[in-house]
């Protein structure tokens, strides 16, 4: 095979970052069916799922008769959805890297491109080992020179899968010592020359030709990869505020979920959980699917509109849900991409909430889209989730059990965990909902049931002593004394009465909890706090993101924006553009995944769903819009909102005296509710619609903690939209916030 080189400049989205400063981070580029995982400029592992295709990959450079590790000269590294670019400058003259995962083939291609002649030598080892937990299979590889293409051909004589590796022609393959496979090639200079890594579970021949594909056709991928995001950042919600730190987190958050949509031969497509190196192991990080991890992922994918991939992964979810036996209807923890494989895999079921939040997913995709069809399709599994559910409550106080049912998020066996009990308030209103839209009796018993676990959380689970809630009930019936981060789930759902949800909130801001760069799992009071405990003090953006909900759905824009801000500040900090897994509790140091999905929803769902307050019910054709924008936000846009296939554009502006609200819809009139909160030591001035004013018979105000909201219900038609003006005034001594 002659070397395959490309002369034309590669197209761009023109979203990208870059830095030149604190180089030799954490990166990774992926799409659909593959992604590099490695060190900017360095050593990087590539997956082609399911399968480790190469790893310990490197590239040097000639220079004076030696090769040098081309990572000594790199000078800048730059990320864009459609790939990541390193620059170096070496003795013999500039190079750029370009690292692509296209979409949606089993391939990872390096593109280089010299202003001099450069000899480029690359080095790697491959087992083609299935991804755990079949990476301890007997699965000792073939390796030989495949004739065709001059590279490394790599085959299982277990399995039949196979992988290609090595430059699109160039110097005949050579074999190095200790497993190490290596290829030469002389860069030509001006034009592209790829490296390609390519697999199959196909077998050899289907490789060769993802191979030949890869490296014959390199603008073309290129330019498919920027035509997809391109698309993708079009189609769905952007902003555009004051801030313009939030509007690219927000625009990376975005791009950080879509990567981590993975389809995998036989299996389907979902979100995983994240990416990290295997560090020699069978494990790509988190980058497998997870239950509950793809919950939360899924609600920020709503958010922003992409409602089939939402949808693509509850059906994942659904497809390996347990039929039937003793925990029929309970949908799985963690899924590995080569389960389709494996026979008798149990390590899956572990997780208690995963199959409640299963239901809450459901429900949610349905608030957004009104697919009443994808709700017929999963009703039997919605009834197997149920039933499940309804099992693991062993005596009969209508919570789940923890044991039988596994573990929560955060746990240690205890019986009750307070956010798996909002979850399963949360799935029985969700149910309830569903068995509307089947016509099923088993609505008005879910309702009753929800409205009475509520119940059990404001007055069981409220410690009145410490103004928040407890966040456990142990075996033997009494509660837990740690004061942690999961009383945020019930308070961001609004599952909590004003009055404590105000006090709880206020709780939760303290310095033991609250801190610079996020929440604290555990408080620092409490005797088991270790600040690099993974759940007993770390600060996770997941549980940053929650208290960030938490204060905004119960009235405190500023508590609510400082969490927001912790996580948005994230973008730009080690792995580019993408946000950590977990954080010191004393020391704002990342650790775990360094890209993790749900921390970027922790991103998306506190703009759109805390700051703007919408809440969406597409069936009723309504949607609710309560904006709260803190003192450092004058103004924040939300445009292309999704609500099924209707667009619409919300702005929001505020001064110190006053809110203005545009609701426009671009295709579809709907009925909007305005709620939007009394700022503190206010009253309500004058209101004004459509640029009439109103007589204070024509609002209400609505109690929310420890503020007021405006409540009013109109129409908003056409592009014009409809706008909302309020203005505050201040509260004379001893005046209430009253109409």
């Amino acid at each position: 095979m002659t070397q395959s080189a490309h002369s034309s400049d590669l197209p761009a989205t023109g979203v990208s970052l870059s830095r030149t400063e604190g180089l030799g981070q954490y990166y990774d580029a992926s799409g659909r069916r593959s992604v590099v995982i490695g060190v900017e400029g360095g050593d990087s592992e590539v997956w082609i799922y399911p399968l480790k295709a190469a790893y310990e990959l490197k590239f040097a450079v000639e220079a004076q008769g030696q090769f040098a590790a081309l990572r000594e000269f790199i000078r800048s590294f730059e990320v864009a959805p459609e790939a990541s670019t390193a620059r170096f400058e070496t003795p013999s003259g500039a190079l750029d890297q370009r690292i692509l995962t296209p979409v949606d083939r089993p391939l990872a291609l390096f593109a280089f491109r010299s202003t001099a002649p450069l000899r480029l030598k690359a080095s790697f080892k491959s087992d083609i080992k299935l991804m755990w937990p079949a990476d301890t299979m007997d699965q000792a590889p073939e390796v030989s020179v495949d004739g065709s293409t001059g590279a490394w051909a790599v085959a299982s004589a277990v399995t039949g899968d196979a992988a290609l590796i090595g430059w699109g022609g160039g110097e005949k393959a050579a074999a190095g010592e200790d497993g190490i496979f290596e290829q030469t090639v002389v860069l030509e200079p001006g034009v592209w020359s790829v490296f390609a890594v390519a697999a199959s579970c196909e077998g050899i021949d289907d490789a060769r030709g993802q191979f030949a594909d890869g490296v014959d056709g390199l603008p073309r991928l290129y330019a498919e990869a920027v035509e997809y995001y391109r698309e993708f950042l079009d189609s769905t919600a952007t902003i555009e505020s004051s801030d313009p730190s939030l509007d690219t987190a927000f625009l990376w958050a975005k791009i950080g979920v879509e990567k981590s949509y993975m389809e995998t031969p036989g299996m389907g497509g979902g979100y995983i959980a994240g990416f990290a190196p295997s560090w020699g192991g069978g494990r790509p990080g988190f980058g497998w699917y997870f239950g509950r991890d793809s919950s939360w992922t899924g609600f920020g994918a709503n958010d922003y509109g992409d409602f089939a991939k939402v949808r693509d992964n509850i059906r994942l979810l659904a497809k390996y849900q347990i039929p039937d036996g003793p925990n029929s209807g309970k949908i799985y923890h963690e899924l590995s991409a080569a389960d389709d494989r494996l026979q008798d895999h149990n390590y899956c079921f572990v997780a208690g909430d995963a199959t409640p939040f299963f239901v809450v997913d459901i429900a949610n995709y349905y608030a957004w889209t009104a697919d009443a069809a994808f709700v017929r399709e999963m009703w039997p599994h919605v009834k197997l989730a149920m039933d499940w559910c309804r099992r693991m409550d062993v005596d009969g106080d209508l919570l789940i059990d923890n044991p039988p049912a596994g573990h929560q998020w955060y746990d240690y066996g205890e019986k009750n965990m307070i956010d798996l009990v909002a979850i399963w308030a949360m799935a029985l209103d969700g149910a309830a909902r569903l068995a509307d839209v089947m016509g099923d009796s088993s609505a008005a018993a879910w309702r009753e049931q929800s409205a009475e676990v509520v119940r059990i959380l404001n007055e069981d689970f409220w410690n009145e002593e410490e103004g928040y809630l407890h966040d456990r009930k142990l075996p033997d019936g009494s509660m837990s004394s740690l004061t942690t981060a999961n009383p945020t789930v019930p308070l961001l759902w609004g599952l909590i009465e004003p009055d404590k949800a105000g006090r709880a909130i206020r709780r939760m801001g303290q310095n033991d909890l609250t801190i610079p760069w996020g929440m604290r799992t555990n408080s620092n009071l409490d005797d088991i706090y270790r600040p690099d405990g993974y759940h007993e003090g770390t600060v996770w953006p997941l549980t940053t993101g929650w208290a960030s909900l938490a204060a905004f759905a119960n009235g405190d824009p500023e508590l609510g924006w400082h969490h927001l801000k912790a996580n948005a500040d994230l973008t730009l900090d080690w792995d580019l553009g993408y946000i950590t897994e977990v954080l010191g509790g004393d020391e704002r140091e990342p650790s775990g995944s360094p890209h993790q999905a749900w921390s970027e929803a922790m991103v998306v769902m506190p703009v759109v769903e805390g700051i703007l307050g919408i809440v969406p019910d597409w069936p009723a054709r309504t949607i609710s819009v309560a904006p709260q924008l803190p003192d450092a936000l004058s103004f924040l846009a939300l445009r292309n909102l999704s609500l099924g296939d209707a667009r619409m554009d919300i702005e929001a502006r505020r001064t110190s005296s006053s809110l203005s609200l545009r609701v426009a819809p671009r295709d579809a009139d709907i009925a909007v509710v305005f709620a939007p909160f009394v700022p503190a030591g206010k009253t309500v001035g004058r209101v004004a619609l459509g640029g009439r004013e109103l007589l204070a018979g024509h609002y209400a105000l609505q109690a929310s903690g420890s503020r007021w909201r405006v409540l009013i219900r109109a129409e908003a038609r056409g592009a014009a939209g409809l706008n909302l003006e309020i203005e505050w005034r201040d509260l004379e001594p001893g005046e209430q916030c009253a109409v």
